[in-house]
């Protein structure tokens, strides 16, 4: 499989994030061409040209191709690409069914750059984001073409699913920050069933960290009321997920032993609740079932940059 990434050399963070994305997918068995190119103050075609003159550089067609640099919702601004120009430099150098992962701003947005592109590549599958943000540090993640029939609700995680909170604190969380290069190489089911079992795991971390959403936001004048809102949300999840029914010890075992069968039972209530409960996650409409009303996309961002 080969893949090629290009990046902008603005000083955003593109090359590091371009370079830990190569070392992932060299580790996941891709043959991985990279280039970058400097971005002109001036609105002219030096960034295109420099993207096509390298491309030409390589005789690979490509199975994934990923982009890393300012966008928006019809053009991938760093390299001064609008739809018809991306398609004009890959035509014939995207292989049927690959990958198109736009890290970049508003690229996802209804109607944009991304579902445009999917339109123009056979099969591709194209992964982009909604809002304006750190894409390595963004829950609002869509595919195109669409995950389900749904229209304009093609989100990896909709912001009205009842696992949006988990989803939102594995992106943002310090020793899961690569999450962002895993999840275009993992299904629907799958990323539900992981994220389900993160809550259970980290049910009381999560509960703590909403409550200090809502104390930062009490000690701000002036606050959004995100926290509060933020608060309610992770609450009503957390609910949905469940508890661990109590167990009835044993008579005629010691203390401790009491004690190493409940956490033994405990383990095994967990994992069998989280498999029953995900056997009905075998669609996006599944993922989008509504716990009442959510803060949008841009709300939760603000209360991104609020908190951290």
């Amino acid at each position: 499989m080969n893949a090629l990434i290009f990046a902008s050399q603005e000083r955003q963070g593109f090359l590091p994030a371009a370079g830990a994305f190569r070392q992932y997918l060299r580790q996941e068995g891709y043959q991985v061409n990279q280039i970058s190119f400097e971005v002109n103050a001036l609105e002219d075609s030096s960034e295109r040209d420099s993207v096509r003159t390298q491309i030409g550089n390589f005789q690979n067609n490509y199975d994934l191709v990923a982009y890393f640099g300012h966008g928006g919702s019809h053009s991938l601004i760093s390299s001064d690409m609008t739809v018809r120009q991306f398609c004009d430099i890959f035509r014939g150098r995207i292989n049927r069914g690959a990958k198109i992962i736009l890290y970049a701003c508003s690229t996802g947005t209804p109607g944009g750059f991304a579902q445009q592109i999917s339109r123009q590549f056979a099969d591709s599958t194209v992964y982009a984001h909604t809002t304006a943000e750190d894409a390595t540090r963004n829950p609002a993640v869509v595919v195109y073409p669409e995950l389900h029939p749904v229209a304009n609700q093609n989100y990896i995680v909709h912001p009205n699913s009842y696992l949006w909170p988990f989803w939102v604190r594995k992106i943002l969380e310090a020793n899961g920050s690569m999450y962002w290069r895993e999840y275009p190489f993992q299904n629907i089911e799958i990323i539900g069933k992981e994220l389900f079992e993160y809550a259970i795991q980290n049910h009381s971390l999560i509960e703590e960290e909403a409550a200090a959403y809502l104390a930062d936001e009490r000690a701000t004048e002036g606050a959004a009321r995100l926290g509060r809102r933020y608060a309610q949300v992770t609450s009503r999840a957390l609910r949905m997920v469940g508890g661990v029914r109590a167990f009835e010890a044993h008579r005629g075992e010691s203390s401790r032993a009491q004690r190493i069968r409940r956490r033994a039972e405990e383990e095994s209530a967990r994992l069998a609740m989280a498999e029953a409960r995900m056997e009905t996650v075998t669609s996006m409409n599944s993922l989008i079932s509504r716990i009442g009303s959510l803060p949008p996309v841009e709300d939760i961002l603000k209360l991104m940059r609020f908190r951290r």
